[in-house]
């Protein structure tokens, strides 16, 4: 009915949301990476030396394609 309906609206909205939030914060950490490595005049394998994970990994947060972890 009708309810279900808006309830269904109302949580695919929150998911868009929350996607576009992820996507963006995801963006500004690539951007800080890049921003760093290049300051520190830092090829990608030794940032990644540096940042302790595998060129690769860095690579791919560099790219925005990982998600952050803030841990």
């Amino acid at each position: 009915g009708p309810e279900e309906i808006f309830l269904h609206s109302v949580q695919v909205r929150l998911i868009l949301q929350t996607g576009g939030e992820l996507m963006a914060l995801k963006w500004r950490f690539s951007r800080l990476l890049y921003t760093w490595r290049r300051e520190n005049e830092l090829t990608q394998e030794e940032a990644a030396e540096r940042c302790g994970v595998s060129p690769r990994h860095y690579l791919d947060m560099e790219a925005g394609r990982v998600n952050p972890k803030l841990s």
